[in-house]
């Protein structure tokens, strides 16, 4: 029996998620100074797939997303938030952004469990701390 694409949502029909994802796909190839047939020799598909994924006509598959995180030392997140302030002026701070806090996740990561709750801890009391001007 065929899964009704009404009930369970998944039509061909972009969706604001896929419309982050191909934006941001386009923002990580742009700042790498890359074209979609480069890009597309790095995830193994041709230049067409990479501009169908960037237009939002095929969905980006989620080994091919895991891999340009691998490439790129990127957290997987990094495809799924909103970064329209940074599309047209910012993408070297936000790229930098981005490897920190995948950097500090694999670090986190490594700790033991007891460890992580200090660094929790330490995060949370850093940040409580207010900025004086």
């Amino acid at each position: 029996m065929e899964a009704d694409p009404f009930i369970y949502g998944f039509r061909n029909i972009p969706n604001h998620v896929d419309e982050r994802i191909a934006a941001f796909l386009v923002l990580l190839r742009k700042h790498y100074r890359l074209s979609q047939k480069d890009l597309g020799k790095l995830i193994g598909v041709s230049y067409a797939q990479v501009q169908k994924y960037e237009s939002c006509q095929n969905r980006l598959p989620a080994a091919r997303l895991h891999e340009l995180c691998r490439i790129y030392n990127l957290p997987q997140t990094a495809f799924f938030r909103d970064y329209r302030a940074f599309y047209s002026k910012d993408t070297p701070t936000l790229f930098k952004i981005l490897e920190d806090e995948n950097s500090l996740s694999v670090h986190y990561h490594a700790l033991p469990l007891a460890k992580k709750r200090d660094l929790v801890d330490l995060v949370e009391a850093f940040c409580s701390f207010r900025v004086l001007d």
